[in-house]
């Protein structure tokens, strides 16, 4: 019987790390910007991560482990996934 191969988690050693953090980051994702001189980004704080979620779709990972990972290392919502994960 052949057991399922295991997907990968997103970490910041994973190979595509720093294209996923890019996208969180930007215009589909947190978003951050500046906007009249001020530093501004678009994350609710909650604790759902959708943004995040949406985006780890997009590569062969384990989400639910990658969302784990995040929360484990201080990614609590999409922004802090940006602020607090990456060494």
């Amino acid at each position: 019987m052949k057991t399922p191969m295991q997907r990968a988690v997103m970490t910041p050693a994973h190979p595509q790390w720093q294209k996923f953090v890019e996208r969180l980051a930007g215009p589909e994702g947190c978003n951050f910007r500046q906007e009249r001189g001020e530093f501004v980004f678009d994350c609710d704080g909650e604790p759902n991560r959708l943004k995040t979620t949406a985006l780890l779709l997009d590569y062969d990972v384990d989400v639910a482990a990658s969302l784990a990972y995040f929360e484990e290392h201080g990614g609590y919502c999409d922004c802090e996934v940006v602020f607090n994960v990456e060494p």
